[in-house]
């Protein structure tokens, strides 16, 4: 499975993690899945999330953007 964002549209940090994300270079590596969608619920539910942006990089989830984003650069 590729790394997963998970995240809403008018969510501010979502946004701004996403904007890290492409200066990093990163996003290409990333699929983005909307919270509110069939999917996003699944993983929400599945790895305990209530916070956005969450994401989900080999079986783990991540809280945090720099957290997430050292775990995909070791990749």
């Amino acid at each position: 499975m590729r790394p997963v964002m998970v995240g809403a549209a008018d969510c501010l940090k979502c946004r701004q993690a996403k904007a890290v994300l492409q200066a990093r270079g990163l996003w290409p590596k990333v699929d983005y899945v909307e919270t509110g969608s069939a999917e996003g619920r699944r993983l929400a539910t599945e790895y305990g999330q209530d916070r956005l942006p969450f994401y989900v990089l080999d079986g783990k989830a991540y809280a945090y953007t720099g957290e997430f984003m050292r775990a995909l650069e070791e990749l």
